[in-house]
C-alpha cells in the first residue's frame, strides 16, 4: 500500500465518528490512566529504589525491578494502542469491518490495562 493511499484511508476513517469518538475516547483512558499510574508510582519508587511491575493475588509481588522500569508497562500499553489504531485506520479503505472490529476490541482492551496499572498502583504505595 502506498503512503498515499494510507493517509486517505486514515483520513476516511476519521471522518466516520465511532472511529473519531472511540479513538478519542481510548487516548483519553490511556493519558489519564497512565499519568495518574505514573505520578503516583515514580516517587515512591524513586525513593525505594525499586518497583514492583508484577502482582499475583496468590503469589503476591513476583517481578520487582529497578524504578527505572515503571515505564515498561505504560509504554507497552502506549505502542500496542498506537499500532491498532493505525493499522485500523489504514486498512478502513480496504475493510471497514477490521477497522470497527480493531477499535473495538482497542477500546474493551482499556479495561484489563486500567486495572493493571490500578493495582501495581495500590501495591507500589
Amino acid at each position: 500500500m502506498r503512503w498515499k493511499a494510507m493517509i486517505l484511508s486514515m483520513k476516511l476513517a476519521w471522518q466516520r465518528p465511532f472511529f473519531k469518538w472511540s479513538t478519542l475516547v481510548i487516548g483519553l483512558l490511556l493519558v489519564s490512566t497512565v499519568s495518574l499510574f505514573l505520578i503516583r508510582v515514580i516517587p515512591v519508587a524513586r525513593r525505594d529504589g525499586m518497583a514492583v511491575l508484577h502482582y499475583n493475588i496468590y503469589l503476591g509481588a513476583d517481578n520487582v525491578q529497578d524504578w527505572g522500569w515503571t515505564f515498561l508497562l505504560p509504554a507497552v500499553w502506549f505502542v500496542t494502542t498506537l499500532g491498532a489504531w493505525l493499522w485500523a485506520g489504514m486498512a478502513y479503505h480496504r475493510d471497514r469491518h477490521l477497522t470497527y472490529a480493531l477499535i473495538a476490541v482497542n477500546l474493551l482492551g482499556c479495561l484489563p490495562w486500567i486495572g493493571a496499572l490500578f493495582y501495581l498502583t495500590l501495591v507500589n504505595q
